[in-house]
């Protein structure tokens, strides 16, 4: 597949020559999938040119173990690489992005979001409202309220949380957050 630009609209064609996707979009990206921009959103085409998912997003992260944070007025959510969205954007930020990057020209800078990273870990990820953080599983299904003001680490069983100050671990196994002895 080779992407080209026609009177400033990209599109794809085949390596015979035939457009797979008409030169439409204002951008096309590579990925795991094929993303699309038209109008300033993201979408995502498959590999035959078949729309998984219109332009409507603000942005569509890296796809890891077939999920991509997805990005809607300020809001973050999931989606699937069959364009579902497993979690509509609803969370102020998902992932657990506690680590610093060089920008260049800015020097380092804390990483505000997870768009680039594989967030799922032991089956759970991290979501935000209001300054606190809870748990989601892979279906979307909030396991653990957000209540907790950082963490810390996470897997499948147990993540260790900042709460009023205090580092605890809980149990997060069973869909029952409790502090663990």
């Amino acid at each position: 597949l080779f992407a080209v630009v026609v009177d400033g609209k990209w599109g794809i064609l085949s390596k015979d020559g035939k457009f797979i996707i008409k030169p439409s979009y204002d951008l096309i990206l590579f990925k795991d999938v094929i993303i699309v921009e038209k109008d300033k959103k993201y979408g995502i085409v498959g590999w035959n040119g078949d729309i998984i998912a219109s332009p409507r997003y603000d942005y569509i992260g890296d796809f890891a173990d077939g999920f991509a944070i997805i990005k809607m007025n300020g809001k973050y959510g999931l989606i699937d690489d069959k364009g579902k969205e497993i979690i509509n954007p609803r969370y102020d930020d998902i992932g657990n992005c506690n680590y610093y990057q060089n920008y260049i020209g800015l020097g380092k800078k804390k990483v505000d979001h997870c768009l680039f990273t594989n967030i799922f870990k032991g089956g759970i990820a991290p979501v935000k409202v209001k300054d606190k953080w809870g748990f989601v599983d892979t279906n979307g299904n909030e396991i653990i309220k957000p209540e907790y003001d950082d963490i810390i680490d996470y897997g499948k069983d147990t993540a260790t949380v900042i709460l009023n100050k205090h580092q605890i671990s809980i149990d997060i196994s069973n869909n029952n957050a409790k502090k663990a002895d």
